[in-house]
Protein backbone atom coordinates (compact mmCIF):
# COMPACT_ATOMS: atom_id res chain seq x y z
CA UNK A 1 0.00 0.00 0.00
CA UNK A 2 1.41 3.09 -1.18
CA UNK A 3 0.65 7.11 -0.49
CA UNK A 4 2.06 9.74 -2.06
CA UNK A 5 1.97 13.47 -1.76
CA UNK A 6 3.18 16.07 -3.80
CA UNK A 7 4.04 19.70 -3.87
CA UNK A 8 6.36 22.23 -5.70
CA UNK A 9 8.75 21.46 -3.73
CA UNK A 10 8.91 18.04 -3.94
CA UNK A 11 7.03 14.29 -2.71
CA UNK A 12 6.72 12.27 0.20
CA UNK A 13 5.83 9.09 -0.25
CA UNK A 14 5.10 6.51 2.33
CA UNK A 15 4.76 2.63 1.58
CA UNK A 16 3.67 -0.31 4.15
CA UNK A 17 3.78 -3.90 3.35
CA UNK A 18 1.93 -6.48 4.63
CA UNK A 19 1.83 -10.10 5.49
CA UNK A 20 -0.40 -11.79 3.10
CA UNK A 21 -1.71 -15.00 5.56
CA UNK A 22 -1.98 -12.79 8.25
CA UNK A 23 -1.83 -8.94 7.43
CA UNK A 24 0.71 -8.47 10.11
CA UNK A 25 3.18 -4.84 9.01
CA UNK A 26 6.45 -6.51 7.60
CA UNK A 27 7.93 -3.33 6.36
CA UNK A 28 7.56 0.54 6.78
CA UNK A 29 8.91 2.46 4.14
CA UNK A 30 9.22 6.82 4.35
CA UNK A 31 10.86 8.82 1.26
CA UNK A 32 11.39 12.43 0.85
CA UNK A 33 12.71 13.93 -2.27
CA UNK A 34 13.08 17.39 -4.03
CA UNK A 35 14.50 17.59 -7.62
CA UNK A 36 18.13 17.59 -6.04
CA UNK A 37 18.04 14.99 -3.17
CA UNK A 38 16.05 12.34 -1.67
CA UNK A 39 16.17 10.49 2.09
CA UNK A 40 14.79 7.74 3.12
CA UNK A 41 13.29 5.71 6.39
CA UNK A 42 12.96 2.18 5.88
CA UNK A 43 11.38 0.08 9.11
CA UNK A 44 11.27 -3.46 9.05
CA UNK A 45 9.81 -6.21 11.57
CA UNK A 46 11.86 -8.71 12.27
CA UNK A 47 10.13 -10.26 14.88
CA UNK A 48 6.67 -9.93 15.94
CA UNK A 49 4.40 -11.11 19.12
CA UNK A 50 1.11 -10.05 19.99
CA UNK A 51 0.35 -8.66 23.19
CA UNK A 52 -3.14 -7.60 24.80
CA UNK A 53 -3.86 -4.10 25.00
CA UNK A 54 -4.55 -4.91 29.26
CA UNK A 55 -0.38 -5.98 29.47
CA UNK A 56 1.26 -2.71 28.85
CA UNK A 57 1.89 0.07 30.94
CA UNK A 58 3.19 3.44 30.45
CA UNK A 59 6.77 3.24 30.66
CA UNK A 60 6.61 0.73 27.43
CA UNK A 61 5.74 4.06 25.49
CA UNK A 62 8.49 6.38 27.42
CA UNK A 63 11.77 6.31 25.39
CA UNK A 64 14.94 5.17 26.42
CA UNK A 65 16.88 8.61 27.29
CA UNK A 66 19.90 7.52 27.24
CA UNK A 67 20.27 6.74 23.49
CA UNK A 68 17.88 10.08 23.01
CA UNK A 69 20.67 11.92 24.34
CA UNK A 70 23.49 10.21 23.75
CA UNK A 71 22.69 11.36 20.37
CA UNK A 72 23.06 14.72 20.90
CA UNK A 73 27.10 15.56 20.47
CA UNK A 74 28.78 16.85 23.00
CA UNK A 75 26.12 16.35 25.82
CA UNK A 76 25.95 14.19 28.46
CA UNK A 77 23.25 11.73 29.77
CA UNK A 78 21.15 13.93 31.98
CA UNK A 79 17.74 12.14 33.70
CA UNK A 80 14.87 12.08 31.91
CA UNK A 81 12.98 15.10 32.37
CA UNK A 82 9.40 14.66 33.94
CA UNK A 83 6.53 14.68 31.55
CA UNK A 84 4.63 17.61 30.72
CA UNK A 85 1.11 17.54 29.99
CA UNK A 86 -0.44 17.57 26.94
CA UNK A 87 -0.93 20.89 25.02
CA UNK A 88 -4.89 21.85 24.80
CA UNK A 89 -5.85 21.44 21.18
CA UNK A 90 -6.00 23.72 18.41
CA UNK A 91 -8.50 25.94 18.36
CA UNK A 92 -8.27 26.40 14.88
CA UNK A 93 -7.24 24.79 11.72
CA UNK A 94 -3.37 25.77 11.00
CA UNK A 95 -3.18 27.59 8.20
CA UNK A 96 -2.15 25.89 4.62
CA UNK A 97 1.17 27.71 2.93
CA UNK A 98 0.13 30.22 0.28
CA UNK A 99 0.79 29.49 -3.38
CA UNK A 100 2.81 32.00 -5.39
CA UNK A 101 1.22 32.55 -8.62
CA UNK A 102 4.59 30.34 -10.64
CA UNK A 103 3.52 27.42 -8.28
CA UNK A 104 -0.49 27.67 -9.12
CA UNK A 105 0.58 27.73 -12.70
CA UNK A 106 3.47 24.63 -12.78
CA UNK A 107 -0.45 23.17 -10.87
CA UNK A 108 -2.46 23.32 -13.67
CA UNK A 109 0.29 23.07 -16.23
CA UNK A 110 0.87 19.66 -14.94
CA UNK A 111 -3.07 18.52 -15.02
CA UNK A 112 -3.27 20.20 -18.49
CA UNK A 113 -0.40 17.81 -19.46
CA UNK A 114 -1.22 14.61 -18.12
CA UNK A 115 -4.74 15.43 -19.97
CA UNK A 116 -2.56 16.15 -23.41
CA UNK A 117 -1.58 12.89 -23.18
CA UNK A 118 -4.50 11.05 -23.57
CA UNK A 119 -5.81 13.28 -26.08
CA UNK A 120 -8.76 15.05 -23.58
CA UNK A 121 -7.83 18.47 -25.51
CA UNK A 122 -9.02 17.25 -28.78
CA UNK A 123 -12.72 16.37 -28.29
CA UNK A 124 -13.59 15.08 -24.27
CA UNK A 125 -15.87 17.94 -22.81
CA UNK A 126 -13.77 18.67 -19.77
CA UNK A 127 -13.09 21.43 -17.93
CA UNK A 128 -9.83 22.31 -15.65
CA UNK A 129 -10.51 25.25 -13.64
CA UNK A 130 -7.98 26.57 -10.51
CA UNK A 131 -9.07 28.02 -7.53
CA UNK A 132 -6.52 30.93 -6.08
CA UNK A 133 -5.25 28.82 -3.28
CA UNK A 134 -4.17 26.23 -5.99
CA UNK A 135 -6.90 23.59 -5.74
CA UNK A 136 -7.19 22.05 -9.62
CA UNK A 137 -10.72 20.82 -10.81
CA UNK A 138 -11.56 18.18 -13.43
CA UNK A 139 -15.14 18.35 -14.29
CA UNK A 140 -16.99 17.20 -17.18
CA UNK A 141 -19.02 14.65 -18.95
CA UNK A 142 -18.14 11.67 -21.04
CA UNK A 143 -19.37 9.18 -22.50
CA UNK A 144 -18.58 5.92 -21.59
CA UNK A 145 -17.33 5.06 -18.14
CA UNK A 146 -13.71 3.62 -19.27
CA UNK A 147 -12.68 7.24 -20.56
CA UNK A 148 -13.46 8.57 -17.07
CA UNK A 149 -11.37 6.14 -16.03
CA UNK A 150 -8.81 6.92 -17.85
CA UNK A 151 -9.19 10.63 -17.21
CA UNK A 152 -8.49 9.25 -13.65
CA UNK A 153 -5.51 7.07 -13.72
CA UNK A 154 -4.16 10.16 -15.97
CA UNK A 155 -3.52 12.36 -12.61
CA UNK A 156 -3.16 9.51 -10.62
CA UNK A 157 -0.99 10.59 -7.90
CA UNK A 158 -1.87 14.54 -8.02
CA UNK A 159 -3.52 15.20 -4.38
CA UNK A 160 -4.22 18.59 -5.13
CA UNK A 161 -6.95 17.70 -8.34
CA UNK A 162 -10.63 17.25 -7.73
CA UNK A 163 -11.68 14.96 -10.13
CA UNK A 164 -14.94 15.42 -11.05
CA UNK A 165 -15.63 13.61 -14.21
CA UNK A 166 -19.27 11.64 -14.98
CA UNK A 167 -20.18 9.44 -17.86
CA UNK A 168 -23.62 10.21 -19.28
CA UNK A 169 -24.97 6.90 -17.07
CA UNK A 170 -24.09 8.78 -14.03
CA UNK A 171 -25.51 12.53 -14.88
CA UNK A 172 -28.61 11.13 -16.29
CA UNK A 173 -29.39 9.43 -12.61
CA UNK A 174 -28.68 12.96 -11.01
CA UNK A 175 -30.91 16.26 -10.81
CA UNK A 176 -30.55 18.74 -13.77
CA UNK A 177 -28.14 21.51 -12.44
CA UNK A 178 -29.43 24.92 -11.64
CA UNK A 179 -29.89 27.47 -14.59
CA UNK A 180 -26.21 29.39 -13.49
CA UNK A 181 -23.95 26.75 -13.48
CA UNK A 182 -21.55 26.37 -16.54
CA UNK A 183 -21.54 23.37 -18.36
CA UNK A 184 -18.49 22.06 -19.63
CA UNK A 185 -16.99 23.73 -23.03
CA UNK A 186 -15.99 21.06 -25.49
CA UNK A 187 -14.96 21.50 -29.18
CA UNK A 188 -16.95 22.23 -31.55
CA UNK A 189 -16.39 19.77 -33.64
CA UNK A 190 -19.09 18.33 -35.91
CA UNK A 191 -18.54 14.77 -38.11
CA UNK A 192 -20.54 14.67 -40.59
CA UNK A 193 -21.12 11.21 -41.88
CA UNK A 194 -22.18 11.33 -46.02
CA UNK A 195 -24.77 8.51 -46.37
CA UNK A 196 -26.85 9.79 -49.25
CA UNK A 197 -28.17 13.37 -50.96
CA UNK A 198 -26.19 14.96 -53.70
CA UNK A 199 -22.89 16.78 -52.73
CA UNK A 200 -21.88 20.28 -54.03
CA UNK A 201 -19.32 18.69 -56.67
CA UNK A 202 -21.07 15.19 -57.08
CA UNK A 203 -20.78 15.36 -60.81
CA UNK A 204 -17.58 16.46 -60.62
CA UNK A 205 -16.55 13.52 -57.85
CA UNK A 206 -18.71 10.99 -60.29
CA UNK A 207 -16.56 12.20 -63.55
CA UNK A 208 -13.50 11.42 -61.67
CA UNK A 209 -14.30 8.56 -60.43
CA UNK A 210 -15.80 6.69 -63.48
CA UNK A 211 -12.17 6.24 -64.96
CA UNK A 212 -11.04 3.97 -62.52
CA UNK A 213 -14.19 2.10 -61.15
CA UNK A 214 -17.29 0.16 -62.53
CA UNK A 215 -20.11 2.34 -62.26
CA UNK A 216 -22.17 0.47 -59.00
CA UNK A 217 -18.53 1.42 -57.21
CA UNK A 218 -19.21 5.20 -57.93
CA UNK A 219 -21.78 5.83 -55.29
CA UNK A 220 -19.50 3.73 -52.29
CA UNK A 221 -16.41 5.58 -53.67
CA UNK A 222 -17.61 9.35 -53.29
CA UNK A 223 -19.24 8.90 -50.00
CA UNK A 224 -15.76 7.54 -48.81
CA UNK A 225 -14.17 10.32 -50.42
CA UNK A 226 -16.45 12.50 -48.82
CA UNK A 227 -16.15 10.93 -45.27
CA UNK A 228 -12.65 11.13 -45.40
CA UNK A 229 -12.30 14.67 -46.12
CA UNK A 230 -14.97 15.88 -43.29
CA UNK A 231 -12.96 14.66 -41.11
CA UNK A 232 -10.19 15.83 -41.77
CA UNK A 233 -10.71 18.59 -41.36
CA UNK A 234 -12.55 18.43 -38.19
CA UNK A 235 -9.27 17.05 -37.34
CA UNK A 236 -7.45 20.38 -38.21
CA UNK A 237 -10.27 22.48 -36.35
CA UNK A 238 -9.92 20.01 -33.52
CA UNK A 239 -6.04 20.30 -32.82
CA UNK A 240 -6.61 24.35 -34.26
CA UNK A 241 -9.03 24.80 -31.11
CA UNK A 242 -6.83 22.59 -28.89
CA UNK A 243 -3.81 25.56 -29.63
CA UNK A 244 -6.05 28.31 -29.28
CA UNK A 245 -7.35 26.92 -25.83
CA UNK A 246 -3.32 26.25 -24.79
CA UNK A 247 -2.61 29.42 -25.19
CA UNK A 248 -5.48 31.36 -23.53
CA UNK A 249 -4.72 29.11 -20.30
CA UNK A 250 -1.30 29.57 -20.48
CA UNK A 251 -0.75 33.44 -22.36
CA UNK A 252 3.22 34.73 -23.24
CA UNK A 253 3.22 36.54 -20.07
CA UNK A 254 2.30 33.17 -17.82
CA UNK A 255 4.83 30.86 -19.38
CA UNK A 256 7.50 33.44 -18.64
CA UNK A 257 6.90 33.28 -14.84
CA UNK A 258 7.42 29.16 -15.23
CA UNK A 259 10.30 26.84 -14.57
CA UNK A 260 12.73 26.12 -17.53
CA UNK A 261 10.99 22.62 -17.73
CA UNK A 262 7.29 23.75 -17.82
CA UNK A 263 8.22 26.16 -20.92
CA UNK A 264 9.46 23.05 -22.41
CA UNK A 265 6.23 21.50 -21.65
CA UNK A 266 4.00 24.36 -22.80
CA UNK A 267 5.94 24.58 -25.94
CA UNK A 268 6.09 20.87 -26.29
CA UNK A 269 2.10 20.52 -26.21
CA UNK A 270 1.50 23.22 -28.75
CA UNK A 271 4.15 21.49 -31.41
CA UNK A 272 1.94 18.26 -30.73
CA UNK A 273 -0.80 20.18 -31.87
CA UNK A 274 0.88 22.44 -34.76
CA UNK A 275 2.64 19.18 -35.97
CA UNK A 276 -0.67 17.28 -36.21
CA UNK A 277 -2.75 19.97 -37.92
CA UNK A 278 0.25 20.79 -40.56
CA UNK A 279 0.00 16.69 -40.96
CA UNK A 280 -4.09 16.48 -41.11
CA UNK A 281 -3.74 19.55 -43.60
CA UNK A 282 -1.63 18.13 -45.97
CA UNK A 283 -3.48 14.28 -46.11
CA UNK A 284 -6.58 16.18 -46.74
CA UNK A 285 -4.28 17.88 -49.44
CA UNK A 286 -3.37 14.72 -50.88
CA UNK A 287 -6.76 13.43 -51.09
CA UNK A 288 -8.41 16.38 -53.01
CA UNK A 289 -6.34 17.85 -55.14
CA UNK A 290 -6.10 15.08 -57.43
CA UNK A 291 -10.29 15.59 -57.25
CA UNK A 292 -10.77 19.39 -56.91
CA UNK A 293 -7.48 20.61 -58.77
CA UNK A 294 -4.56 22.39 -57.22
CA UNK A 295 -4.00 25.68 -55.84
CA UNK A 296 -1.60 27.77 -57.03
CA UNK A 297 2.23 27.25 -55.15
CA UNK A 298 2.04 28.87 -51.86
CA UNK A 299 5.95 28.17 -50.87
CA UNK A 300 5.66 30.90 -47.57
CA UNK A 301 3.19 32.50 -45.56
CA UNK A 302 3.06 35.28 -42.99
CA UNK A 303 2.32 35.58 -39.57
CA UNK A 304 1.49 39.54 -39.19
CA UNK A 305 0.64 39.50 -35.24
CA UNK A 306 3.33 40.30 -32.67
CA UNK A 307 2.59 37.58 -30.47
CA UNK A 308 1.78 33.63 -31.40
CA UNK A 309 -1.09 34.09 -29.02
CA UNK A 310 -2.84 36.51 -31.65
CA UNK A 311 -1.82 34.49 -34.63
CA UNK A 312 -3.50 31.50 -32.98
CA UNK A 313 -6.67 33.59 -33.38
CA UNK A 314 -6.12 33.68 -36.97
CA UNK A 315 -4.90 30.20 -37.08
CA UNK A 316 -8.60 29.27 -35.45
CA UNK A 317 -10.62 31.18 -38.04
CA UNK A 318 -8.91 29.32 -40.86
CA UNK A 319 -9.64 26.28 -39.87
CA UNK A 320 -12.79 27.04 -38.45
CA UNK A 321 -13.67 27.94 -42.39
CA UNK A 322 -12.05 25.55 -43.75
CA UNK A 323 -14.26 22.69 -41.90
CA UNK A 324 -17.44 24.73 -42.71
CA UNK A 325 -16.02 24.62 -46.29
CA UNK A 326 -15.96 21.03 -46.38
CA UNK A 327 -18.98 20.29 -45.24
CA UNK A 328 -20.57 22.58 -47.68
CA UNK A 329 -18.87 20.84 -50.30
CA UNK A 330 -19.39 17.23 -49.00
CA UNK A 331 -21.82 16.56 -46.06
CA UNK A 332 -24.85 18.66 -47.54
CA UNK A 333 -23.96 21.72 -45.02
CA UNK A 334 -25.38 25.26 -45.73
CA UNK A 335 -22.85 27.53 -47.41
CA UNK A 336 -22.98 31.45 -47.14
CA UNK A 337 -24.96 33.07 -50.09
CA UNK A 338 -22.41 33.39 -53.35
CA UNK A 339 -20.03 30.72 -51.45
CA UNK A 340 -20.92 28.10 -53.85
CA UNK A 341 -18.94 28.55 -56.86
CA UNK A 342 -15.84 29.09 -55.63
CA UNK A 343 -15.84 26.69 -52.34
CA UNK A 344 -14.22 23.81 -53.37
CA UNK A 345 -11.04 26.03 -54.69
CA UNK A 346 -11.41 28.15 -51.51
CA UNK A 347 -10.85 24.43 -49.38
CA UNK A 348 -8.03 23.52 -51.03
CA UNK A 349 -6.54 27.04 -50.65
CA UNK A 350 -7.19 27.00 -46.99
CA UNK A 351 -6.10 23.83 -46.69
CA UNK A 352 -2.51 25.08 -48.44
CA UNK A 353 -2.57 27.67 -46.47
CA UNK A 354 -3.19 25.68 -43.43
CA UNK A 355 -0.43 23.41 -43.60
CA UNK A 356 2.20 26.50 -44.02
CA UNK A 357 0.62 28.35 -40.94
CA UNK A 358 0.85 25.55 -38.70
CA UNK A 359 4.61 25.04 -38.40
CA UNK A 360 5.40 29.13 -38.76
CA UNK A 361 3.51 29.55 -36.03
CA UNK A 362 5.56 26.78 -34.25
CA UNK A 363 8.57 28.76 -35.54
CA UNK A 364 6.95 31.99 -33.74
CA UNK A 365 6.13 30.32 -30.14
CA UNK A 366 9.66 28.68 -30.08
CA UNK A 367 11.69 32.25 -31.17
CA UNK A 368 9.36 33.79 -27.90
CA UNK A 369 10.31 31.27 -25.93
CA UNK A 370 14.08 31.38 -26.70
CA UNK A 371 14.02 35.69 -26.26
CA UNK A 372 12.47 34.96 -22.94
CA UNK A 373 15.62 33.00 -22.30
CA UNK A 374 18.19 34.86 -23.25
CA UNK A 375 16.26 37.89 -21.23
CA UNK A 376 16.58 35.90 -17.88
CA UNK A 377 20.17 35.79 -18.80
Amino acid sequence: MTGRRHSGAGAAILTAEFAVADNRPRLLRFRLEDARRAMEVVLTAERMERRSANGFADRDFEPDWRYVRASVPGRANPAAPPLRPLEPALTRAPAFPVLSAREIAERELEVRYALHRIGVCLGDPVEVTVSSEGQVTIHGLVDQAIRREAIREAIQGLDYVRFEVQNAEEASAQPVAPSGSQPPVSVPVRRDVVTGGKALIQDRLAEYFRASSPANEIPRRIAALSNDATAATARCLAHAWAVRRLQAAFPHDRVRQLQPRSRWIVQDMLADHLAALQQEAGLALNLLEPVLGKNPALSEIDIPAAEAGEATGDLFALASQTDRLSRGVFALARLDEGEEPQAAARLVENLARLRLMAPALRALAARENETAVLKEK
